[in-house]
């Protein structure tokens, strides 16, 4: 029965995104962004710090399919993603806090599902997979103004990530905004557990 029911919901998913009125626009966000993971924990234990979370951002554009009650819609966008550790004594560390900022390519791609609201608009929840791709150099600044300047491959072994989006937000025919928190999944150093998260607002306009 459960099969059975879950193949139906398949079905007329999948109907309504084929059926789905197809458009674009651009859209950008901002946020707050800081490292997570068991790895990075120790290294916040073992240095006396804390986290630091940091502002993130990003804009670009979207394809959207949306149907009346489910849809699709691909990302494609350029963010800027920090994090960095406070230190819990200053003295000692020599520094207040440290700082890493990366610039990436993003790639969301959301399954929405769509309640209506009022005539023209409904709240959309939506999540799917985020793919990342770091591109030119890592920036590594200190409280003090000063800071350091690396080739990703200098610090990262990988560029290329992989993680979840996960959002709730509000859309009518033209005007859409979201709140939306994402995490990597896999690791941009080996055998490191560390892992971006960040939550943040986005604002969209669809042509």
């Amino acid at each position: 029965m459960k099969k059975n029911l879950l193949v139906l919901l398949v079905l007329i998913a999948g109907a309504d995104i084929v059926s789905a009125d197809v458009g674009f626009g651009i859209k950008n966000s901002i946020g707050l962004s800081s490292f997570t993971g068991s790895d990075w924990k120790d290294v916040l234990y073992w240095n006396d710090a804390d986290n630091k979370t940091g502002i993130s951002y990003s804009a670009g554009f979207f394809i959207d399919f949306s149907g009346d009650y489910f849809g699709f819609q691909i990302d494609i966008l350029y963010s800027s993603i920090t994090a960095g550790v406070k230190a819990k004594d200053s003295e000692w560390s020599g520094y207040e806090w440290i700082e890493w900022r990366e610039n990436l390519i993003e790639v969301p791609l959301y399954l929405k599902l769509g309640f209506p609201v009022g005539q023209k608009g409904k709240v959309v929840f939506m999540g799917g997979p985020n793919i990342l791709y770091t591109i030119g150099s890592i920036t590594e600044t200190y409280d003090d103004g000063y800071g350091y300047v690396f080739p990703w491959d200098e610090l990262y072994d990988f560029p290329l990530k992989f993680g979840i989006a996960v959002g709730i937000g509000y859309e009518n025919r033209h005007f859409r905004t979201a709140l939306i928190y994402k995490k990597t999944i896999t690791e941009a150093v080996a055998d490191y557990n560390r892992h971006n998260q960040n939550f943040g607002m986005e604002i969209g306009y669809r042509f």
